[in-house]
């Protein structure tokens, strides 16, 4: 899979090039990161999604078939995706990086009806307002970094964050 800064995405399928682009059901063509999400549940069934975050249209889940889309009208806080802002987890749970905060899709659905967002961090309400967001990623154990521009590093741990900054030893917040 390719992502493209205008064009969509493109899957090599052995001897041929699948181009997909909003007409195939994601709703912008700046591509910022594709992530593969690998599920286990009940014993053995497996479930292996693809995602995409767009700049301005949200995410895309495609699920080997089709591309279902996710916006603000899905419950997603904010259609402009950051950096590097889609993590998927090993619960399935998908972990997306807004402009205006961080949304948290549960993972628990096969279409967007079932699923639902929930919002982990809201940059207005949050405290953060005068900076945003730029990346975030879990680690093995489950824990969640954020990077922001202007406010540090943010570390949430499932019950409360942790805010490390300049005075705590990073060269620049």
């Amino acid at each position: 899979w390719n992502g493209t800064d205008g064009c969509g995405v493109s899957s090599y399928g052995g001897q041929l090039l699948f181009n997909y682009t909003t007409q195939d059901g994601f709703t912008d063509k700046q591509i910022r990161v594709i992530a593969r999400l690998e599920v286990v549940s009940s014993g053995e069934s497996r479930r292996s999604e693809l995602w995409l975050s767009t700049r301005w249209g949200g995410v895309s889940r495609y699920d080997g078939e089709k591309f279902i889309p996710f916006t603000v009208k899905e419950g997603l806080l904010y259609n402009q995706i950051v950096g590097t802002g889609l993590t998927p987890a090993t619960d399935g749970s998908v972990w997306i990086c807004t402009l205006q905060g961080i949304s948290v899709y549960d993972g628990n659905s096969v279409g967007p009806a079932n699923g639902k967002f929930s919002e982990l961090v809201h940059l207005r309400r949050g405290g953060f307002s005068k900076s945003f967001l730029s990346t975030l990623m879990l680690d093995r154990s489950g824990v969640v970094w954020i990077g922001t521009w202007g406010a540090g590093i943010l570390q949430y741990d499932g019950q409360e964050f942790t805010k490390y900054t300049t005075t705590d030893g990073l060269v620049h917040n």
